[in-house]
């Protein structure tokens, strides 16, 4: 049996490349609200920075849905 990531690590940047973020502000307070549901759920913490990475692994497996995003944000658009 493999350990879990969370409790082999020494700190939650064990392993992980740090990557700047920046997020508008509709995104950092649903961020501070999944955290607080994650931590209702788990009733246990839960580390921001893997929040953030799981995040981003789900997004990862629905492109689809981050295109979607980024169209509405205005890529694929053309002005010919």
């Amino acid at each position: 049996m493999q350990i879990p990531y969370k409790f082999r690590r020494d700190g939650v940047q064990d392993g992980r490349d740090r990557v700047p973020l920046f997020l508008q502000k509709d995104t950092k307070s649903a961020e501070r609200d999944a955290l607080r549901e994650l931590e209702d759920r788990f009733d246990d913490d839960v580390s921001l920075t893997d929040l953030r990475e799981a995040l981003m692994k789900v997004g990862l497996q629905h492109l689809d849905e981050a295109e979607g995003h980024l169209e509405e944000w205005g890529y694929g658009m053309t002005f010919d």
